[in-house]
């Protein structure tokens, strides 16, 4: 009788694998592996995912066949598999330059070795299966390949948005600093989450969902992305929560005839920073971590420690990513459709949408739409069973918030409101079923309050939801559709561009500084003292600013040392890896900073640039 566990068994052609069935050939184990690699696509720059590979049989035919600038990533699922056949592995394939041998079962491990390798090195990624292993774990090795493949993408969407905004997030970033020096924001009393969070977006199935919202009203915590505000305000519901994320101008426009509104304003420290003025019941302030960087490990240091978000790239999934971090109660998402109607991009009233009234004229009836139409669209199953129209960036975003379903903290608490949007793999709940649960759901009385501009513990985010790379997802302005959809379309977002232009939006809720509430005299019960919180928060960010001002200036005196002879290349080179903000959005290729003369040229022109800049809004 053969055993319940896995074993070697030999043959002719060597040894193979059974477990429950043969692995490989009972007769030739090696032949139907090296005939796989052999025919294997070969493309520079790839990443070769193979899933259980046992002996390793194929791996040094498919080394021999790829170039240099790609790699191999061997993924065993099964332990009892690994440990088996590792030890079996012909001598030499495992100290490969160009492999790596990993035993992981779930897409945080997968992360962590995906960083390892930096993606910044590949353009793409191919699944290569050279035994029937994988087969024994079909769903999990298809999710780590998917996940594998939906970093990558992300990446370098998020790296082209990068490019494009990065220099804009770090003055913005610096900017709102500056104005909590001044204490010119004012800090919001506390976040009441005690309600079951609907985080609403733009999308068009918004608009079959106002009635629910306002029948269930006492019971629900409104958390509107800002450029949902509008249509909220437009039939009369006043959101508990507004966010913005957006580093550009065009957020103005989500707020137009909304300076009476008694919602706080959750805003992230690239937002903006006009648009924080429209905050009547204060500010809450967060930051995404839109890239790796040392800069925003100083933050969180430095007394300034606010919530620190994934770079999730689109502020619909950054809201969702809040709510459930900060919320033990279910999610409801309404107007998240990740899709489109023909015709129509963003609910009535929304921001998108009145710009498009405002500017149609007879020949450009809707204003955008062609602009949308230009991106590569595809059609998707949808919500309610029916294929809807969408688009390449859309389904990458939609494939992201998918990952929420196995993460321990969301799984089973998310619910999709109506069926107008992609399926996410979330249940998506009719009127009836809705009612019920949000009526069934035990709400709090009294709710908990989140202290405002004080402590906060990092959650991580689902795993690899953050991406793992030297720049990661913006989600503090316009994601990586902006960069690609804003410019070149016109259609104004005051969220994630492409996204925005087709209904992604949403809201998030940050914590904040944590050394705040110590120098704001937290009185212990979590809640900070108002203005005393305001001024601890004002006295730390403007430490900051001068500690920033000081590193500049020694990347300045560095410069003039080398460039005058008397300092080396070295010390230029070592002064600038403590301000890595600075070049986060330059086009060169990881690592950096660089040694050649032209990179350290323009690094220090942007410091110069830059010190500039803190100083006008220090003496301002």
């Amino acid at each position: 009788m053969r055993g319940p566990g896995p074993r070697l068994e030999t043959t002719e052609g060597g040894l193979t694998v059974f477990f429950r069935r043969y692995l490989y050939s009972p007769r030739d184990p090696r032949r139907r592996p090296r005939m796989i690699a052999s025919s294997a696509v070969i493309e520079g720059r790839c990443l070769y995912m193979v899933t259980s590979p046992l002996l390793g049989y194929g791996l040094d035919t498919l080394l021999k066949r790829i170039p240099d600038d790609s790699h191999v990533i061997a993924v065993e699922v099964s332990l009892e598999l690994f440990s088996l056949c590792r030890s079996r592995v012909e001598p030499g394939l495992l100290e490969h330059p160009r492999l790596s041998w990993v035993q992981l079962s779930d897409e945080a491990s997968l992360s962590e070795v995906l960083d390892g390798l930096g993606l910044w090195r590949f353009r793409r990624i191919r699944r290569v299966e050279l035994s029937g292993g994988s087969q024994l774990n079909a769903d999990i090795c298809s999710r780590l390949v998917s996940f594998a493949m939906d970093s990558l993408a992300a990446y370098w969407r998020n790296r082209h948005a990068l490019r494009i905004l990065g220099r804009h997030w770090v003055r913005h970033f610096y900017a709102n600093l500056a104005n909590m020096s001044r204490c010119r924001l004012k800090p919001a009393a506390g976040l009441r989450i005690g309600k079951i969070p609907v985080v609403v977006g733009a999308g068009p199935s918004l608009d079959e969902g106002f009635d629910f919202v306002v029948s269930h009203r006492s019971r629900l915590s409104v958390w509107a992305s800002d450029t949902a505000l509008g249509a909220l305000l437009q039939r009369g519901i006043e959101p508990d929560i507004v966010c913005a994320l957006e580093t550009q101008a065009w957020n103005h426009l989500d707020f137009h005839d909304s300076h009476k509104g008694r919602f706080t304003l959750l805003a992230d420290m690239t937002c903006y920073p006009p648009t924080l003025e429209h905050a009547e019941a204060g500010v809450e302030l967060f930051t995404s971590l839109f890239a790796r960087l040392d800069f925003l490990d100083r933050v969180q240091g430095a007394g300034l420690a606010f919530r620190p978000i994934p770079p999730l790239g689109s502020v619909g999934l950054a809201a969702v990513h809040l709510a459930l971090e900060l919320s033990s109660l279910p999610v409801l998402l309404l107007g998240l459709d990740f899709a489109y109607s023909p015709g129509k991009t963003h609910a009535r009233g929304s921001s998108v949408h009145r710009w498009q009234l405002s500017t149609a004229e007879r020949t450009d009836p809707l204003p955008g739409w062609q602009a949308v139409m230009g991106r590569p669209r595809t059609l998707a199953p949808g919500a309610s069973g029916r294929p809807v129209p969408t688009d390449t960036v859309l389904t990458g975003y939609a494939s992201l918030l998918r990952n929420y379903r196995s993460h321990p903290g969301s799984s089973g608490r998310i619910y999709v409101l109506g069926g107008g949007g992609l399926n996410l793999g979330f249940p998506v709940l009719s009127r009836k079923d809705a009612a019920e649960l949000v009526s069934d759901t035990r709400v709090e009385d009294s709710p908990a309050i989140l202290r405002g501009w004080g402590a906060a513990a990092v959650a991580p985010g689902p795993p690899g939801i953050a991406g793992a790379s030297e720049s990661g997802i913006p989600s503090g302005a316009a994601g990586a559709a902006a960069a690609a959809g804003i410019s070149e379309s016109g259609i104004p977002s005051g969220s994630a561009g492409a996204a925005a232009a087709a209904g992604d939006s949403g809201s998030g809720i940050p914590g904040a500084a944590a050394g705040a509430a110590a120098a704001a005299g937290d009185s212990g019960s979590g809640i900070p003292s108002g203005a005393a919180g305001a001024i601890g928060a004002a006295g730390a960010a403007e430490r900051f600013l001068v500690k920033e001002l000081e590193k500049l200036q020694s990347v300045i005196d560095a410069w003039d040392a080398y460039a005058s002879g008397s300092g080396r290349r070295e010390t230029l080179r070592d002064a600038l890896r403590m301000i890595d903000h600075v070049y986060c959005d330059f086009p060169d290729a990881p690592p950096l900073p660089r040694d050649d003369d032209s990179f350290l040229v323009r690094a220090v022109t942007r410091c110069r640039e830059l010190k500039r800049y803190i100083s006008r809004l220090i003496n301002s």
